[in-house]
């Protein structure tokens, strides 16, 4: 997305707000499983085939997925919104 961005400077505003919804989308589902993702950035934004998909890179304590007693570890690397 980051490169989308410096190429076009502004999204039209319809493509934004879908981009917007399957992340939102991928982040609730992420949330479900207890996973949280930390580091939300428009590189961290793949824009594939018409949708919007989270990655997770870079280091890993940038997500957590809080363990059954409640305290953060370190959770699994799937925050990809469900097809």
């Amino acid at each position: 997305m980051r490169q989308r961005l410096v190429r076009e400077k502004q999204l039209p505003v319809e493509e934004a707000l879908h981009i917007t919804k399957d992340v939102v989308e991928a982040l609730a589902h992420a949330h479900t499983h207890g996973v949280v993702h930390r580091d939300i950035k428009p590189e961290n934004i793949l824009l594939k085939g018409g949708r919007a998909i989270v990655a997770i890179s870079g280091s890993r304590e940038r997500w957590t997925q809080p363990a059954r007693s409640g305290s953060p570890r370190r959770g699994s690397r799937s925050a990809r919104r469900p097809t």
